[in-house]
């Protein structure tokens, strides 16, 4: 009788320890992040790990693809491996082989946190899809967290400085405080001087622009008188085009052929200048001649006596015209 409760209270007690176990084995498996797939590192130098610890999340686009393996102080020492360059903090990442692939060489890795008090992780971005893929094992450069302490403190002397400034130089900041202050006011001026011109301008502009809305319409009389233009166009060009030819041939000749008479005139001017210039000295002479009072039809001409007789004659011979026939 006394045998059988000690007998339950034992199988009670085995398997509350072995469901304790399986809940142990069952948190470590799922907060140690065991996979079972394959796996790959990558090799990340930064200047400041921003106390990134090791097992923090890795993640690609915010996806969690592995954990941060090691994080190792190098002090600055130069690594031989990238041509002396100076590591301070270099940081193991352990992330899926698949994860991995996706990675490109422009890739950027960024320590950042969790909200803004939260734990530290490594975010990756892939990178450019046009890329080359990031090498297995390639040591590559990131992104340093933001120092809040470090912002903070360059703040602080930068507000110093500018108080230690402002203190050394109080009279010149008030005199260029009041000079802002007289040219703000003449600005003020100037523009409520303009308003009304501008104004007016503004009236202006917007009649012009009801007038040509007015006067073009609905615009179907202006495409009517663009369409016109466009077809007399066509037309000229069609029509004119295939005389042009035979305008430069007859415009050639017609050109020529002034040139021709052009010569023509020279020649006829050459071959009778010198009997023309000679007519016009005979008829000079001629009429030098009959001015002459000592000649026969110069004193005929020139002599008033003569003259009258000759008409007194000529009137007898009209009343007694028997005369010229008979003689007393």
């Amino acid at each position: 009788m006394g045998g059988k409760p000690s007998r339950s209270m034992e199988v009670r007690v085995g398997a509350l320890v072995l469901a304790a176990l399986v809940l142990l084995i069952g948190f470590v498996l799922l907060l140690g992040d065991f996979r079972c797939g394959e796996r790959a590192d990558v090799v990340i130098d930064y200047r400041n790990s921003g106390d990134l610890k090791v097992g923090a999340p890795v993640k690609v686009s915010g996806v969690t693809v592995g954990k941060v393996a090691a994080v190792e102080l190098r002090g600055g020492r130069p690594d031989p491996l990238r041509d002396g360059k100076p590591v301070f903090v270099r940081v193991t990442v352990r992330i899926d082989a698949a994860a991995h692939a996706m990675l490109h060489e422009d890739a950027g890795f960024l320590i950042t946190t969790l909200g803004v008090l939260g734990e530290r992780y490594v975010e990756i971005d892939p990178g450019s899809p046009d890329k080359p893929a990031l090498a297995a094992g390639k040591v590559v450069d990131g992104v340093a967290p933001v120092r809040i302490e470090a912002i903070a403190s360059e703040a602080g002397a930068l507000v110093a400085d500018i108080k230690e400034v402002l203190g050394e130089n109080r009279e010149d900041v008030r005199a260029i405080v009041k000079k802002t202050r007289g040219t703000v006011d003449h600005v003020d001026e100037v523009v409520r001087s303009v308003g009304g011109d501008v104004r007016e301008a503004t009236a202006r502009l917007n009649r012009i622009a009801g007038a040509v809305s007015e006067a073009t319409g609905d615009g179907r009389d202006l495409k009517r008188l663009l369409a016109a233009l466009s077809a007399f166009a066509e037309k000229l060009d069609r029509d004119v085009s295939p005389v042009l030819p035979d305008l430069k041939r007859i415009a050639g000749k017609v050109e020529k052929a002034a040139d021709e008479a052009g010569a023509a005139m020279t020649d006829a001017r050459d071959i009778l200048g010198g009997d023309v210039r000679a007519a016009v000295a005979n008829v000079r002479v001629f009429t030098s001649a009959l001015r002459d009072p000592k000649g026969t039809v110069g004193a005929l001409l020139t002599d008033r006596e003569l003259y009258d007789d000759l008409v007194a004659f000529m009137k007898d011979v009209k009343r007694h015209p028997w005369k010229l026939i008979m003689k007393e």
